[in-house]
């Protein structure tokens, strides 16, 4: 299981979801706004939902680049059993 030390968990309810941006067989991507400020949301969706969501958690936490947007959240690390209900998200900054 990852270990969310560096990423904070961002509850669903504190995300208002606009639209979607992309999808691909793996996860989709949307628009939202937390706290007033436009993020992005990559979902993750599928059989593997979870361990590609751990695998993005250290992947994008390791990052540091002016180019890409910084990972600042995610859903909890609880594994679900129910993943429709509780799925795996990580929180992007908005910036450009």
């Amino acid at each position: 299981m990852v270990v969310l030390s560096r990423v904070k968990v961002i509850p669903r309810h504190k995300i208002q979801f606009l639209r979607q941006i992309h999808k691909s067989h793996s996860s989709r991507f949307s628009s939202a706004l937390r706290k007033g400020s436009e993020v992005m949301i990559q979902v993750f969706e599928g059989p593997h939902s979870q361990e590609l969501w751990e695998q993005t958690v250290d992947f994008a936490s390791n990052l540091v680049n002016a180019h890409l947007q910084n990972l600042i959240g995610s859903s909890p690390d609880e594994p679900s059993d129910k993943p429709q209900k509780h799925p795996c998200y990580l929180v992007f900054d908005g910036s450009e």
